[in-house]
């Protein structure tokens, strides 16, 4: 939707330029270690409550990506997330796999799961189906994932028997 100043609420391409800047500036001057893992979550909470502040004087302010308190907390909780130390995860890794198609669809996931219902209702009522949704959300999604691993094992297979040579170096489909 095009706002009334000709912008797209955080979505031209001048936007995602200025995020990927911002990121390769995090990513290059390690700004995830300036501040504790605690004070990004401060920061990403403080930041929250100025948007619920703005949100109830400006709903299309504090929504749109190009806000920069939108901005700051993409900001905090991206530092939070670089500052921990991970490492190999099988369970990470295997929700991860259905991330994608859970961002892809999560809005019409949403509204099936009646989101719009929940939102009226006390806060804790919404974290709870909030919650809820997400795990039954990623259940689904999981599912789904697995039936694609197994559905494209086969073609990957049915491919190898038919071009015997034929050999992807990127990345490892065939599983």
């Amino acid at each position: 939707m095009v706002s009334i100043d000709g912008g797209l609420r955080g979505y031209q391409v001048l936007q995602f330029i200025l995020m990927y800047i911002i990121g390769y500036y995090i990513r290059e001057n390690a700004i995830n270690r300036l501040l504790s893992k605690s004070k990004w979550i401060i920061m990403y909470l403080v930041s929250s409550g100025i948007l619920h502040v703005i949100f109830s004087w400006n709903k299309a302010l504090a929504t749109e990506y190009c806000s920069p308190i939108v901005i700051l907390q993409a900001v905090a909780i991206f530092c939070f997330f670089l500052s921990i130390k991970i490492g190999y995860s099988r369970l990470i890794n295997e929700i991860a796999k259905a991330s994608f198609i859970v961002y892809l669809i999560h809005v019409n996931i949403l509204s099936l799961l009646g989101i719009n219902r929940y939102v009226i209702l006390d806060w804790y009522i919404l974290i709870i189906h909030l919650i809820v949704s997400v795990i039954i959300s990623y259940f689904i999604r999981y599912i789904f994932n697995k039936l694609y691993q197994l559905f494209s094992a086969q073609i990957w297979k049915g491919l190898e028997a038919a071009y015997p040579n034929f050999e992807i170096s990127c990345f490892d489909c065939r599983k």
